[in-house]
């Protein structure tokens, strides 16, 4: 049994007060970002199972692509870091949903500061749920991030409507939506499930589990 776990039988109360420290302390953009935007609970990622409940990792610089040309994936990226969005390959991507096709379920918080960018859709890489206007955006999304080859024009309506499913201004609507929100920085907290509820069960942490 983890030492975390067997804290938590015996009400783990050192363990908590030092989480509780380090995410008050190493995180407080972020729960102020949080509070500021009126969201009533934690952004949440699934990885792979991971050896300890609560820890720390950081951000990957060299994100490869998923279900993108890779092409298109390096393209895509230098045009978000352009424009001011966060890059996909330099983020960490995390939602409000449980997508458990990509393993357990983490409740993230973002370390010292951070920008983030959210989509329209709750998969980057599923163009059934972007916000498209016709068939041909959706014919011109689906080609760019499959690696077809565009004209001009299509390049350009691609990047338009890139650009109409990316926003900053009130995330809230990403959480309640359940939408995949990029965070830049440099490195984050992960606190798994059964640790997660024992520390809003016991006040540690004051925001709902969801």
């Amino acid at each position: 049994m983890s030492r975390f776990y067997k804290y938590i039988n015996e009400g783990f109360k050192e363990d908590a007060i030092n989480i509780e420290r380090l995410i008050k302390n190493d995180c407080k953009p972020y729960i102020s970002w949080l509070k500021r935007n009126k969201i009533k609970s934690y952004f949440t990622r699934n990885m792979k199972a991971l050896k300890d409940p609560f820890g720390s990792k950081f951000v990957r610089k060299d994100r490869e692509s998923r279900g993108t040309d890779p092409e298109s994936f390096t393209i895509i990226n230098n045009w978000l870091e352009k424009n001011g969005y966060v890059r996909r390959d330099e983020c960490v991507i995390a939602t409000s949903k449980d997508r458990k096709i990509f393993g357990e379920r983490y409740w993230i918080f973002p370390i010292g500061k951070f920008k983030y960018t959210y989509m329209s859709s709750s998969d980057f890489n599923s163009v059934s749920n972007w916000e498209l206007g016709s068939a041909r955006e959706y014919s011109v999304v689906e080609d760019f991030l499959t690696g077809g080859v565009l004209n001009e024009e299509e390049i350009k309506l691609f990047f338009d409507v890139l650009e109409k499913n990316l926003h900053i201004k009130n995330p809230k609507l990403c959480f309640e939506n359940k939408l995949e929100i990029w965070f830049g920085c440099e490195k984050y907290y992960y606190v798994d499930r059964n640790l997660m509820m024992s520390l809003i069960d016991n006040k540690v942490l004051k925001f709902k589990l969801l």
